[in-house]
C-alpha cells in the first residue's frame, strides 16, 4: 500500500511537470507567432512606403514582367531591402519538383539572381 501511494504521487508530479512543459511550449509558440505578425506588419509598411516613394513597382507589375521566365509556380514571395534597394524574393516550384529562388529588383523588375534553393 505504501509503494502504491509513492508511485501515485510520482505519477501526479510527472503529470504536473508535463502540464507545465506544455504550457511553456504554448506560451513560447504564441510569442513567436506574435513577433512574426509584427515582422509581417513592418514589412507591409516598408513595402507600402517603397511604392509611394517610387522605389518599388507593385507586385502585380513584377509578376507580369517575370511570368514569361518563371518556369514554374510561385510558392512564396518576400519583399526585402537588400544593399540599399528593395527586392522581391520569389520561391518557384518547377514542373520537375525543384525549388528555385529568384531575386528581382523591385524598382525595375530585373532578375538579379536565380539559384536552386
Amino acid at each position: 500500500m505504501f509503494t502504491s501511494s509513492i508511485s501515485h504521487r510520482k505519477s501526479k508530479a510527472a503529470g504536473r511537470a508535463l502540464q507545465a512543459t506544455l504550457l511553456c511550449a504554448g506560451l513560447a509558440a504564441a510569442c513567436l507567432a506574435t513577433s512574426q505578425v509584427h515582422a509581417d506588419e513592418d514589412a507591409q509598411k516598408r513595402a507600402e512606403q517603397a511604392l509611394r516613394d517610387d522605389k518599388a513597382l507593385p507586385l502585380a507589375e513584377i509578376l507580369k514582367r517575370v511570368s514569361p521566365v518563371l518556369d514554374g509556380k510561385v510558392i512564396g514571395i518576400e519583399f526585402e531591402e537588400d544593399d540599399d534597394r528593395f527586392v522581391y524574393e520569389f520561391k518557384v516550384l518547377s514542373a520537375k519538383g525543384k525549388i528555385r529562388e529568384m531575386v528581382i529588383d523591385a524598382r525595375s523588375g530585373e532578375i538579379l539572381k536565380e539559384e536552386d534553393d
